[in-house]
């Protein structure tokens, strides 16, 4: 009894001098994930021996670091490589790859990861934006640089449709080097474009027409609304005369960085006109944009928003609300099959996700 009390407390000395050794190399890690199978087939043979407490300790260890080592790099087909039955919260493949599906198609490829997680998630792909994000940092290895945003000096938000308007202008060269550009007005509520005008020139009468334009069509006279614009030229002389009229009832505020307000609404957009419009529709001349502006603004108009809990502008300004699209039960639906499926997934046979799927659904 007594030389196998020696002989622990001798093993007990060597483990720790290891570990000092191990420790002073700050290695532990690296080794332990290179060499992660020969350590677990070692510490299920010394279950047998020694109290799973005993070996945690000696080998600073914790049964959730244990498991993960268990489970990790098991599985070739999920992108995580965490074994799917161990570990079924994860995403099923079904999922995985309609995730893969996205980023390989090409209508997509002007977009950011942001909205094309927004689109998923309205077509069926019912996981939150954080889980889209680290799926997708697994499918293309590599992480994903978010922007840092600046602060603004003044958030303005409106609470209904038509209440505050943005109007602004912009200016870039198409294709064939002629220099435009594009009035816009937007709507803060639901971020919808409403009005766009290109042109060769900056004047107050083009930026005017576009205004009344788009008061006339939404039907806005007599109807009394904020107007945010910046102090340039373009937005006086027949913009001013417009604003005199006795039939409009417009507060027009003055918005720019050296005041306490600010226009970063439709800058903001404008910048995603240039990145993102742009990239997919092609501005060749003055002429093709002409033509194809009322096409650009109707698919912006379209595009679900990560902003607007995916809803696209269209839906917002017409009364849509995100409890209205019923995802959130959709969402925890998914998660129960996704259990059911990743628990009865056979690891010999590829192909039987669509099996399981209506298996789960049925029950």
């Amino acid at each position: 009894m007594n030389e196998d009390l020696y002989s622990y407390e001798g093993l007990l000395v060597l483990i720790d001098c290891l570990n000092e050794l191990i420790d002073s190399s700050g290695k532990r890690k690296q080794m332990i994930d290179v060499s992660k199978d020969k350590l677990i087939e070692s510490y299920e043979v010394a279950k047998n021996f020694l109290p799973v407490e005993v070996i945690n300790k000696q080998l600073k260890l914790t049964n959730q670091k244990v498991f993960r080592l268990q489970v990790a790099g098991r599985c070739g087909l999920s992108s995580s490589k965490y074994c799917l039955k161990l570990c079924p919260t994860q995403l099923c493949l079904s999922e995985q790859q309609l995730i893969r599906k996205y980023l390989s198609d090409s209508k997509y490829e002007n977009l950011p990861i942001n909205h094309i997680w927004a689109d998923a998630h309205r077509d069926g792909l019912y996981i939150s934006k954080a889980t889209f994000y680290k799926y997708v940092r697994q499918i293309r290895g590599k992480r994903i640089i978010h922007e840092k945003k600046r602060p603004v000096k003044s958030v303005i938000r409106a609470e209904r449709a038509f209440e505050i308007l943005h109007m602004d202008s912009t200016t870039f060269r198409c294709l064939n080097g002629e220099r435009v550009y594009v009035h816009f007005i937007m709507d803060n509520y639901s971020r919808t474009v409403l009005g766009a005008v290109p042109s060769y020139s900056s004047k107050s009468m083009v930026v005017a027409n576009n205004l009344m334009a788009v008061i006339s069509k939404y039907k806005l006279h007599f109807k009394p609304f904020e107007l945010y614009s910046d102090d340039g030229p373009e937005n006086h002389g027949y913009v001013n005369e417009l604003l005199k009229d006795k039939t409009v009832s417009i507060t027009r505020i003055v918005a720019n960085y050296r005041t306490e307000t600010s226009n970063n609404m439709i800058e903001a957009w404008n910048k995603k006109f240039k990145q993102i419009i742009l990239r997919r529709f092609k501005a060749k001349s003055f002429e093709n944009l002409e033509e194809q502006l009322p096409k650009m603004v109707d698919y912006f108009n379209n595009l679900r928003l990560p902003v607007l809990q995916t809803l696209s502008p269209n839906e917002v300004i017409t009364g849509v609300t995100y409890e209205d699209t019923g995802i959130r039960d959709k969402m925890y639906e998914a998660k129960l099959i996704r259990l059911c499926q990743n628990r009865l997934l056979s690891c010999n046979i590829r192909d039987e996700s669509t099996r399981m799927k209506s298996s789960c659904t049925a029950n």
